[in-house]
């Protein structure tokens, strides 16, 4: 006489089947007396249908397709001392959408957290970064921004340039020596990497109208690498896998790493409290060096009377370089705030006409 039926797994036949116990092994016939399977009880699972727990059909581990369901509660229950629970839909689980809810709220929670949280905890981790360390990972950096490493190397030009930066990192506080570089990069952008490298592409400089919106643009990146902004944002972005990947010289692993974020370390490089910090320390810093303070704000002014009258022609600009950056009107209404009157040109005609032409051989 049959007490339950048997799917093998295979097909959708169901087998009217009899199920018996023999020591720890639960054997099933078929109505010819042809064992069909012989499942050991250490391997045999009860999945249940509702709260009530009732049964509603037996597994084993070693093929989970095929299903046995008993009409026989007193053979069932000389078997549930030795079965395994594995059930089958949400109310077994105790899930309820109150609990999916708390789930994604605790989530949120622990995200939340971990994002707000992170940042407070990379000043002590930075003290321990060696300085070696950060400009191995600054060279990979720029190695990972296409064009930042086309550099320009005309000589008068590059005498420009250092005559500028010298200037400044005699005001700055820097907690090493910066590398600045004019680029020819595809992009109208200028960015400081981790280690002191600064990189200024030659096609932000078509859009200066003298040298002391270039010293303004160098004062705000070298101000990022005096606060350390470029090594802190690559930490909160690729998180510290950078860090014990350098620290067991890992080279492979971190360019990995740099190549799958190098558009956030470019597009999203700093947040807004840092972009305003760097502007305000670059404009002391330029008080300090005696250069004019107004370029960065003429700059900005050029680029929004620019992108005004032709938004198409001004967007890559505006949104290549200032894309997570405070708005324009506030930052030319800060920068404006204070002027220094003991101005000095930045640098003569001769010496601003060959750093725009640093890159003409």
């Amino acid at each position: 006489m049959t007490n339950g039926a048997f799917f093998n797994g295979k097909t959708a036949k169901k087998h009217a089947v009899h199920a018996s116990l023999a020591g720890r092994v639960l054997i099933v016939r078929d109505n010819q007396d042809e064992t069909l399977v012989e499942w050991p009880l250490a391997e045999i699972s009860a999945v249940y249908d509702d709260t009530k727990k009732r049964l509603a059909r037996l597994t084993i581990m070693s093929d989970p397709d095929a299903a046995l369901t008993l009409d026989d509660q007193q053979l069932f229950a000389r078997l549930k001392p030795y079965l395994a629970k594995a059930p089958r839909n949400r109310s077994d689980y105790g899930f309820t959408w109150l609990h999916a809810i708390g789930m994604v709220a605790a989530t949120g929670a622990i995200a939340c957290l971990i994002y707000f949280t992170f940042p407070l905890l990379l000043r002590p981790l930075l003290t321990i970064f060696p300085a070696e360390w950060e400009q191995k990972l600054g060279a990979m950096v720029v190695a990972s921004i296409p064009g930042a490493n086309s550099i320009c190397s005309n000589e008068s030009g590059r005498e420009s340039l250092t005559k500028l930066t010298h200037s400044l990192s005699q005001v700055m506080d820097l907690p090493y020596p910066v590398t600045v570089t004019v680029a020819q990069m595809g992009m109208k952008n200028a960015f400081a990497a981790p280690g002191g490298y600064i990189v200024i592409g030659k096609k932000l400089i078509t859009e200066m109208a003298s040298p002391n919106e270039f010293v303004g643009v160098l004062a705000h990146e070298m101000a990022h690498i005096a606060e350390r902004h470029p090594i802190s944002r690559t930490f909160h972005i690729l998180g510290t896998s950078v860090f014990f990947d350098l620290m067991i010289g890992s080279d492979a692993a971190v360019a990995e790493t740099l190549l799958q974020g190098a558009g956030l370390l470019l597009f999203l490089s700093h947040s807004r409290d840092d972009e305003r910090e760097a502007d305000r320390i670059a404009h002391e810093s330029l008080m300090k060096a005696g250069f004019p303070t107004n370029g960065l704000s003429t700059l900005f002014a050029h680029m929004q009377s620019r992108y005004e009258s032709d938004k198409e022609g001004a967007a890559e600009t505006i949104s290549s370089w200032l894309r997570t950056h405070p708005s324009l009107t506030e930052r030319i209404q800060t920068l404006r705030t204070v002027n220094n009157h003991k101005e000095k040109p930045a640098l003569s005609d001769t010496e601003w006409n060959a750093l725009k032409t640093i890159c003409e051989s």
